[in-house]
């Protein structure tokens, strides 16, 4: 299991590294020349490199991590539902009641973080201080 679970990531995590360089590489090809003339082929290719190292190096030990989180959840949940059935029966409304919280935070998060963005960008178009509250 560990070993089909290590091919799997080397593999998907090889797969998203070449999806990456294929449309970086696409981008970098169809860039007007004033975009070369500003910036370095050296610091065009450092970011090739740093991009597709951080890929070979963190993405597939946060899957793992992800995958492994995902797995102890369901099995919490079907050792609960095999000790004591009745429990499950509780845990549902206060599941459905969480997400419900979440959706309504996440929709407020989403709105600040648009109104913070548009403030900054609005600042930088001007070229003066300008308070939005």
């Amino acid at each position: 299991m560990t070993l089909a679970n290590s091919y799997w990531l080397i593999i998907s995590s090889l797969r998203g590294a070449k999806r990456l360089h294929d449309a970086m590489l696409h981008s970098i090809l169809r860039a007007p020349m004033i975009f070369f003339n500003t910036n370095p082929t050296g610091r065009i290719i450092n970011r090739f490199a740093k991009d597709l190292g951080d890929i070979d190096r963190n993405v597939a030990n946060f899957i793992n991590m992800f995958l492994g989180q995902v797995w102890q959840l369901i099995s919490t949940f079907v050792l609960i539902g095999t000790v004591s059935t009745i429990s499950l029966w509780s845990i549902m409304p206060l599941m459905i009641l969480f997400y419900a919280a979440y959706l309504y935070y996440q929709v407020g998060s989403v709105y600040h973080f648009d109104f913070v963005f548009c403030s900054f960008t609005c600042l930088t178009l001007f070229g003066r201080e300008i308070l939005i509250f």
